[in-house]
């Protein structure tokens, strides 16, 4: 089973700084760039993909995070144009 998570941050993340949460997430987990920088994958030693981050992306007008995540509650947090970073992770273990 697959899980999707969104980070909304009110500063750009560097390639770098993503780059390091995803080694924190799996140190024994090889980390690589894909799509000429535009993606950071996690795979195991079988090379199986682990998880996949995207490069952040602005979001310019506010109305279209509600529309993608249906949560008016983030409003008042919300960051003035905030980016959007998504990943995808698999579970692993028996």
């Amino acid at each position: 089973m697959t899980h999707d998570v969104v980070a909304l941050l009110d500063r750009r993340p560097t390639m770098r700084g993503m780059t390091r949460a995803l080694v924190q997430a799996g140190p024994k987990l090889r980390v690589r760039t894909v799509a000429d920088g535009a993606a950071v994958e996690l795979r195991d030693d079988s090379g199986r993909l682990v998880a996949a981050a995207q490069a952040a992306q602005r979001v310019r007008v506010a109305d279209e995070v509600y529309r993608l995540l249906g949560a008016d509650e983030v409003g008042e947090r919300l960051p003035a144009q905030p980016w959007w970073v998504e990943a995808r992770g698999t579970e692993t273990g028996p």
